[in-house]
């Protein structure tokens, strides 16, 4: 389904890429590191919209954006609030979401 990032990038982050693909699953503690290329994969928990992972154009994840705390306000003051992966390793801070 092509897309554009008004579609999908609800939470209006200037990091998301191209998104071709919209996957929805529910209730998953964590999602794959490897995914659709240039997809994002929406993860609903109690019907509302968790966390979202993005997967660039080889297919890896870039990218996630969490609409919770996650029970944690003082590391993650800011929701939703972004966490980039580079290498294959999710930053463990999240920041606040350029919304350019």
């Amino acid at each position: 389904m092509k897309s554009n990032s008004e579609s999908f990038n609800n939470a209006g982050s200037s990091s998301v890429g191209q998104v071709d693909v919209i996957n929805k699953v529910n209730n998953k503690h964590s999602l794959p590191l490897n995914g659709t290329p240039n997809s994002v994969t929406k993860n609903y928990k109690n019907g509302k919209l968790h966390s979202e992972r993005y997967y660039d154009e080889s297919g890896s994840a870039y990218l996630d954006i969490d609409y919770t705390d996650h029970g944690n306000s003082k590391m993650h003051p800011d929701v939703p609030h972004q966490h980039k992966i580079i290498n294959g390793k999710r930053q463990k801070k999240g920041e606040k979401l350029n919304n350019d």
